[in-house]
């Protein structure tokens, strides 16, 4: 069990690059209107838009997949913190 445990804690949210704890980039300006959305359906509570969102950036075969992914993951779970963690995370990367 307690392997199981460490596994789980090893695992990186989708959003974030292969080996490492930096969101694996995205254009800027998609970047910027993921993140603008994103405050917009959070503040809205407008689950549908996340879900749209989510669905729009899954379908990508680019890494705005793993986005859509984790979009999808902190909406199911109400993570409304968490989702505009994620769009802060989304605008430092279009500053760095």
């Amino acid at each position: 069990m307690l392997g199981s445990l460490q596994a789980l804690q090893e695992v990186k949210p989708p959003g974030l690059a292969a080996g490492g704890d930096k969101p694996a980039s995205l254009p800027p300006e998609l970047a910027r209107e993921v993140a603008q959305r994103l405050r917009d359906a959070v503040t809205a509570g407008d689950v549908a838009e996340l879900a749209d969102l989510a669905a729009a950036l899954t379908a990508r075969t680019d890494s705005a997949a793993g986005y859509g992914e984790e979009i999808q993951r902190l909406t199911q779970e109400f993570d409304f913190e968490g989702l505009l963690q994620l769009a802060s995370r989304l605008d430092e990367a279009t500053t760095s």
